[in-house]
């Protein structure tokens, strides 16, 4: 290289340097500014210089692949789960009422006891206590009249085999009978 071509690196490599240092906001390496006039000089020679590529096009072609089946995967466990989701839900039928009053028959169809229950003890201000956690879950189809005392219908629930239900001072008492 001539002397001139030196002082203009130099120059350059000064204000390359200078820049960085003002900007502040990026650190660069002691070397880059080295690396950036060799990088000149090569192009300058007809040298032909490229830049590498940040991942080989294997390794993008597969992060591709396994991107679709991670949502492939995803989307077929929203699917399983809406589809379990909507039958426990056609299993479960709601409670029915006839109309808006409140003292109006309430109709439960296929409905689980610890909540047919919990409605009741609710509007009678009691509170429910199973003594065989097995009976929360039978189902019933059965017509409450809040309108009726409660006496009314635990004697409806006792006309079940294998329960008996009790109302003690302020408490639904839930119990299976033995056959």
């Amino acid at each position: 290289m001539k002397t001139n071509d030196r002082h203009e690196d130099t120059a350059l490599r000064r204000v390359m340097e200078q820049q960085a240092q003002q900007a502040g906001k990026m650190q660069l390496p002691e070397d880059f500014a080295d690396r950036v006039m060799n990088r000149i000089a090569r192009q300058a020679n007809g040298e032909t210089v490229s830049t590498p590529s940040p991942a080989p096009a294997r390794l993008t072609h597969l992060r591709k692949v396994a991107a679709i089946l991670i949502a492939g995967i995803f989307i077929s466990g929203l699917a399983f789960a809406t589809w379990k989701l909507s039958n426990g839900h056609s299993q479960q039928t709601a409670i029915y009422e006839k109309a808006a009053q409140a003292d109006s028959a309430v109709t439960f169809s296929n409905v689980r006891l610890d909540s047919i229950l919990h409605r009741v003890s609710r509007h009678y201000d009691r509170r429910v206590r199973f003594q065989n956690e097995q009976l929360r879950e039978w189902r019933f189809q059965i017509v409450w009249e809040p309108a009726k005392p409660l006496a009314d219908f635990v004697s409806v629930l006792n006309e079940f085999d294998g329960l008996h239900v009790s109302d003690r001072e302020k408490l639904i008492i839930v119990e299976a009978t033995k056959k």
